[in-house]
């Protein structure tokens, strides 16, 4: 059983889903992290975790191809999150450090509007 299994989005708690995805896309789409304090004021709980939902959500984003919406969550004093890849994040690990450095950066480019440059007209001769 995966850690999320024990807490899904079908089990009546899909209005918590809704409000937490709001959260972490409007993070994404500013291109700012949001860490677990926050994120705990912002949904009306405790910050420490577990917060399964994070993996409900990283699951749903990475199974529809799209980038993982939680990593927008870091810890307050590391800016790593807690978990990363379903599994407790290494910021020991250079590798890891890098990966998720650039899986954030995957998200941030997804989900952030792209600024056109503005048109110029032509000049007249």
């Amino acid at each position: 059983m995966k850690y999320s299994d024990q807490f899904t989005a079908g089990d009546g708690r899909s209005r918590v889903f809704e409000i937490l995805r709001g959260v972490l896309l409007s993070r994404a789409r500013s291109g700012k992290t949001i860490t677990y304090p926050q994120l705990g004021e912002r949904m009306g709980r405790p910050p420490q975790g577990p917060w399964p939902e994070l993996d409900v959500i990283s699951e749903e984003e990475l199974a529809a191809g799209r980038p993982d919406l939680s990593l927008v969550v870091v810890d307050a004093r590391t800016n790593f999150p807690a978990r990363f890849l379903g599994r407790v994040f290494n910021a020991r690990d250079p590798e890891e450090v890098a990966d998720f450095n650039a899986r954030l950066a995957q998200v941030y480019e997804h989900y952030r509007p792209v600024k056109a440059a503005p048109i110029r007209k032509a000049e007249s001769q």
